[in-house]
């Protein structure tokens, strides 16, 4: 497999708060926990609490978030964050 990485951006309303290759993300749906591996699925969540990443060098970075809204295609992940999701 070529690229083992998930290549993730997370967007503000007005800021990039993060952009860089990942091996995991975690986050928090309505469902619970869940976790995003590379070659995941497209996927589209709403996602609460926090959103812990694994950097490419294997450290854990834990971002504390209110709601936002998770989007999963083509190994390239796009958190929205500062959007109302009822």
């Amino acid at each position: 497999m070529a690229n083992s990485l998930i290549d993730l951006i997370i967007i503000d309303t007005n800021k990039t708060i993060y952009q860089g290759r990942v091996k995991t993300i975690s986050s928090l749906d309505e469902k619970g926990r869940f976790d995003i591996l590379p070659f995941h699925a497209h996927f589209i969540a709403l996602i609460n609490k926090t959103v812990v990443v694994v950097e490419e060098n294997g450290v854990e970075k834990t971002f504390t978030i209110t709601d936002g809204i998770l989007k999963i295609l083509d190994n390239n992940a796009k958190i929205f964050l500062g959007i109302e999701t009822m």
